[in-house]
């Protein structure tokens, strides 16, 4: 089947954006290794490695899935939607957190500054959103989805629903987020409670354990995995608001933050911005409960018989 105008130039937009994003996760690496060879302070190797890991996988990931697109894969589209809710999220959530933190004071800067600042970086997020909300109903098209199908209704092609894909690959790319806290000395927050060193360490990698599981499940529409994960997901929501609700959230902001390597700091006597506690709580528990109110409401998909033709568009065996 022939490739769409319409799919063209959603995959030239998304190698752009992939592009540039790669450009500046390689520039940031050489100013780090260029930065170690004047006199101002340098970050580390592992800050090296955040920084650049941090911009340069999701830019890879957006190359693979342009190609994809140009080429009309089956997983493309299911990646293309997963960044665009992604996108959406990020571009929603990010003007929101501008409001939430409190702009630092410099002596004998514009005040306003900050202000023109806050518009303009909003204004990009809120773009960035508009083109995952595009992505999200464009890719959901009938005969935007029989492109991606050689023509077969796409009835034939998947029993899963899409919001149960997109929940499978989140939990599985949550991982991703591992090093990281490996690389930062974070702490692991329990119940309101901080645990550091192998402690914190154990616990992260459990939690990233039972989010890949769980996520391979639903992708593969086992009833177990869909309870494993509504389990999974309600203790994050409410693990989640106890670290910003339950008294003494920013002496818990503030001890996360000292259990990082010292580039991350704030310097000494710099104040720690500490966001709006309810901001947070509210924020990440609505983003479980969508999650949830998809799991819950799409209970029947797990219980037909599952067909080859499913599980080969999960891109899994």
């Amino acid at each position: 089947m022939n490739r769409s105008a319409g799919v063209t130039f959603a995959a030239v937009v998304s190698l752009l954006g992939s592009l540039a994003t790669l450009a500046l996760g390689l520039l940031m690496v050489v100013v780090a290794l260029f930065a170690r060879h004047t006199a101002s302070p340098a970050p580390g190797g592992a800050v090296i490695a955040l920084s650049s890991v941090i911009l340069i996988l999701p830019a890879a990931l957006g190359i693979a899935t342009s190609i994809g697109l140009f080429l009309l894969k089956r997983w493309a589209r299911i990646s293309i939607l997963i960044f665009a809710c992604l996108l959406t999220l990020m571009g929603v959530s990010t003007p929101l957190l501008f409001l939430a933190v409190p702009m630092p004071s410099v002596p004998g800067q514009n005040p306003e500054i900050w202000t023109y600042t806050r518009v303009a970086m909003s204004v990009f997020y809120l773009f960035l959103a508009a083109i995952g909300v595009w992505w999200l109903i464009f890719f959901n098209l009938k005969v935007i989805k029989e492109q991606f199908t050689g023509g077969q209704p796409t009835a034939s092609v998947s029993e899963r629903p899409l919001s149960i894909t997109v929940i499978g690959w989140l939990l599985i790319l949550a991982c991703l987020t591992i090093p990281f806290s490996l690389l930062l000395h974070l702490p692991a927050a329990v119940l309101g409670h901080l645990f550091t060193g192998w402690a914190a360490i154990l616990w992260n990698l459990a939690l990233a354990g039972v989010s890949f599981y769980s996520g391979v499940g639903l992708l593969r529409l086992d009833p177990r995995c869909r309870q494993l994960a509504i389990g999974y997901l309600t203790f994050g929501a409410v693990n989640g608001a106890l670290f910003y609700l339950l008294p003494g959230s920013a002496e818990r902001m503030a001890a996360s933050m000292s259990s990082m390597p010292a580039v991350f700091r704030p310097r000494q006597n710099q104040p720690v911005p500490i966001l709006n506690p309810w901001f947070f709580a509210i924020f990440i528990s609505v983003l479980l409960v969508a999650q949830l109110y998809f799991l819950v409401t799409r209970r029947s998909a797990f219980y037909k018989p599952a067909t080859p033709d499913s599980m080969l568009s999960s891109g899994l065996p």
